[in-house]
């Protein structure tokens, strides 16, 4: 049905679909859209669900039925930075130097510890985990409640089928980083693996956390070389001190600039 609309056309997604679910709560049907058509490439808006005139059938309580929409990466092209780093003298191996600050659409941002002038790793990947997330729902009345070792149960303000999924990395009330490993059979609990421990109230947002990959790449170290550039002025008659006599152009990585005249 995607692909029949103008705005996306043939072959313009494609779409998955879970296996032996029932449709009942904890056991969801799940549609996963994939967009890669030409007319659709990039970040591509959120895709709105709405009832039919039907609506819910009749002897369903709609209030913990109906269908959720979350996008799981956005769309466009993948985001590459480089960093380069240069010295005309002085020792800088196993020098503390620098810090990067990474920041996210929603003005969240995370600072690396200081990082070592010429280290073969960022180590971005750790220093971000677990720390962008989006709140999707509120932590319920029932808030938390032990389960056995390291397992909790979490209770929603909502229904979370379809808005959270099993596997999904969750921090409810800020002070509950876990993982999703189960939801409950009233479709608003979830059972959490927290190894950190799990506290949070009613109300409290209740945060999933975003999907992020970063590669790296080590170019290397090379030996700087500082340019020295010697200009010998001179003249067979005097000159007056005050006058403007030439200019120094100056060209760098394909950029040109003039000096004021000297």
């Amino acid at each position: 049905a995607l692909n029949d609309l103008m705005l996306i056309g043939p072959y313009g997604s494609f779409v998955t679909k879970s296996e032996r679910t029932t449709g009942f709560t904890g056991m969801a049907h799940i549609y996963n859209i994939y967009f890669v058509g030409t007319s659709v490439l990039g970040d591509f808006d959120q895709i709105v669900a709405e009832d039919c005139i039907t609506g819910v059938p009749s002897g369903i309580d709609s209030t913990n039925s109906g269908v959720n929409v979350r996008t799981l990466v956005q769309g466009g092209n993948t985001e590459h930075q480089r960093i380069s780093l240069s010295s005309d003298s002085g020792t800088t191996d196993f020098v503390p130097a620098f810090q990067l600050t990474i920041t996210d659409s929603n003005s969240n941002s995370v600072t690396t510890p200081c990082i070592e002038w010429g280290a073969n790793a960022l180590g971005l990947s750790s220093v971000i985990d677990n720390s962008f997330s989006t709140a999707v729902i509120n932590v319920g009345d029932g808030a938390v409640t032990y389960a056995s070792n390291n397992l909790f149960d979490v209770e929603a303000s909502d229904f979370v089928e379809g808005i959270i999924s099993i596997g999904d990395k969750v921090n409810p009330g800020g002070n509950c980083p876990g993982t999703v490993l189960s939801i409950g059979a009233d479709g608003k609990s979830v059972l959490l693996d927290a190894s950190g421990g799990c506290h949070a109230l009613s109300g409290e947002p209740f945060t999933v956390m975003q999907d992020y990959r970063i590669l790296e790449s080590f170019s290397g170290k090379q030996t700087s070389v500082t340019e020295i550039t010697k200009i010998i002025v001179y003249s067979d008659t005097e000159i007056e001190a005050t006058s403007g006599l030439y200019k120094i152009d100056l060209t760098f990585d394909g950029v040109s600039q003039s000096t004021s005249c000297i």
